[in-house]
């Protein structure tokens, strides 16, 4: 179903026996755990990309973002957290299953420019993020719509983060 959530923001104790020893692992353990929806072994990579690993005292956390179709799922993820010995002992995330989005923008870079201008006023330039520019943002709904990331600035001050409907 569009919209729906899966371990929408709870953590849950892993009671099954799962190395983990890299991200490889650690998405393959999010779908085999069921944090990705309907996603089945083997579509880690096309659900899930690499985010972060930290690690203190031999546990290791590591953190993956949602991406639909290569492109990230606006702070939407799982985590996988090992114990000592290097099993999955928690998982937690708040995937969301996507209908169909379209990945074509359809804001060209002036749409884009007046588009920022109309929601900002004058004083302030929208900047694309640098590593991504495109991104889902998943409303109220739980639908999936293609948006730009980006910052608004003020001279060389970022002053906020935002989203602009790519459609």
């Amino acid at each position: 179903e569009t919209g729906e959530q899966t371990g929408s923001g709870s953590v849950t104790a892993v009671s099954e026996e799962i190395p983990v020893s890299d991200f490889s692992q650690a998405k393959e353990a999010a779908v085999r755990l069921g944090l990705c929806g309907s996603a089945e072994e083997g579509d880690s990579d096309s659900v899930l990309s690499e985010g972060f690993l930290a690690e203190s005292e031999g546990v290791v956390c590591y953190r993956m973002d949602q991406i639909y179709q290569g492109i990230p799922v606006y702070r939407h993820g799982v985590s996988i957290v090992t114990d000592e010995q290097g099993n999955a002992d928690l998982a937690a995330g708040n995937y969301v299953e996507l209908g169909e989005v379209d990945t074509q923008p359809g804001l060209d870079e002036e749409g884009l420019k007046q588009a920022a201008e109309r929601y900002a006023g004058d004083g302030f330039v929208f900047e694309k993020d640098q590593e991504t520019p495109l991104t889902i943002f998943v409303d109220e709904e739980g639908e999936g719509h293609l948006a730009y990331l980006g910052r608004l600035k003020a001279g060389d001050l970022a002053v906020r983060e935002i989203l602009i409907d790519a459609e």
